[in-house]
C-alpha cells in the first residue's frame, strides 16, 4: 500500500484523511469479479489478498499478465486514486468517469514500463487519444479499452487534466 501511494506522487496527489485498507479472500461484491474497491462512506479499500489474487483474475485479461506484487501495487494504486479524488474535490461530486480517468490514468503511469507495456498491447488503442473516448459507457463495456485510453490522454496531457477534474474545471462526463 505504501508503493502504491508514493506512486501517485506523480501529480502532487496527497490523501487527506486516513484510509483503512481490508483484505479478502475472494472477489470483494457478491455475484462479481470486483478484486478492489474504495468505500468513500468508511474510508476504506477492500482488496483482494495478494496470495489469493491469482486465484480470481481471469485468464485472458490484462492482470494475469502480471505478477501477482504487481497485479496487487496496481489494484491498490487505482484504489487509493479514487479516495485521492474523493478526498481532494472540495466536497463537490466528481463524476463516474472523471474518477475512473484518474484513477486508471494513475494506476497504468504507476507500473513498470515493461508490465504497462504488455497491459497497453493487450488494450488495441494507440495514441493519440481524443478525449471523446473517455466516455463511462466505454468504460462500462470494455474497462480496461478505457484504462489504456486514460493513460494515453495522462501521457499526452500529463496533470493538469487531473488537477482541472480535482478543482472542477476539467470533466469529460457528457449528458445524453
Amino acid at each position: 500500500a505504501s508503493e502504491a501511494r508514493s506512486s501517485l506522487d506523480i501529480c502532487e496527489l496527497s490523501l487527506k484523511r486516513p484510509v483503512t485498507v481490508e483484505t479478502s479472500k475472494g472477489p470483494i461484491h457478491e455475484n462479481s469479479q470486483c478484486l478492489a474497491s474504495f468505500d468513500c462512506d468508511r474510508g476504506v479499500i477492500q482488496i483482494v489478498n495478494p496470495s489469493a489474487l491469482g486465484d480470481h483474475l481471469q485468464p485472458d485479461g490484462p492482470y494475469a499478465l502480471l505478477p501477482d506484487d504487481v497485479a496487487f501495487r496496481s489494484l491498490m494504486t487505482h484504489e487509493l486514486a479514487h479516495a485521492i479524488v474523493y478526498q481532494n474535490s472540495s466536497e463537490r461530486t466528481v463524476a463516474p468517469v472523471d474518477h475512473e480517468y484518474i484513477a486508471n490514468a494513475l494506476e497504468l503511469a504507476a507500473l513498470a514500463p515493461e508490465f504497462r507495456t504488455l497491459f497497453l498491447d493487450s488494450s488495441n488503442v494507440e495514441a493519440p487519444v481524443s478525449a471523446t473516448v473517455i466516455d463511462i459507457f466505454i468504460y462500462s463495456l470494455a474497462p480496461r479499452k478505457f484504462a489504456a485510453a486514460a493513460f494515453l490522454h495522462f501521457e499526452e496531457h500529463g496533470c493538469e487534466t487531473v488537477t482541472g477534474i480535482l478543482n472542477g474545471s476539467i470533466s469529460f462526463w457528457t449528458p445524453r
